[in-house]
C-alpha cells in the first residue's frame, strides 16, 4: 500500500476481482486520513469498460519501448493501461511520461501535483 502522494496504478490481478468483458465496472478508492474520523476519508471514483485489445496493436505495444508503449496504449483509447505503463516508468524518467500524458488529456493540476511531490522540479 503506497504511503507517498503520488499517481500509482492498481493491478486487478493482485486481487480478487474479475472483470468482464464488455460490462461496465464501477470502481472507488478511499484515502483513510484519520481512522478515528472516517466522515474526512477523500474519496474518488470512475467506472470503466473492458474491452478486448486488437490482436495486431496489442503485438505493437508489447515490443515497444516503455515511453512508445504508453503512446500506442493512449492512442488506442486504453487509457488506464496508459496511465499504468507511464506510472512504472516514473522512476526511470523522474515522471515525464506520466506527466506528459496528463497535461495531453487536459489534467494540468495533477500534472504539476506530480511533479511537485515528485521530488521537485522536472523537465517537461
Amino acid at each position: 500500500m503506497p504511503r507517498q502522494p503520488g499517481v500509482y496504478s492498481i493491478r486487478t490481478a493482485d486481487h480478487p476481482v474479475r472483470l468482464e468483458p464488455g460490462l461496465l465496472h464501477t470502481w472507488s478508492v478511499s484515502v483513510v486520513l484519520n481512522p478515528k474520523a472516517r466522515s474526512r476519508d477523500i474519496v474518488g471514483g470512475a467506472s470503466l469498460l473492458r474491452t478486448a485489445a486488437e490482436p495486431a496493436s496489442e503485438a505493437g505495444w508489447r515490443t515497444a519501448a516503455p515511453n512508445r508503449r504508453v503512446a500506442l496504449l493512449a492512442q488506442a483509447g486504453l487509457w488506464y493501461d496508459a496511465v499504468a505503463a507511464a506510472a512504472e516508468m516514473a522512476a526511470l524518467d523522474r515522471h515525464a511520461t506520466l506527466d506528459a500524458l496528463m497535461n495531453e488529456v487536459g489534467l494540468v493540476e495533477p500534472a504539476r501535483y506530480d511533479r511537485q511531490t515528485a521530488g521537485g522540479s522536472r523537465p517537461r
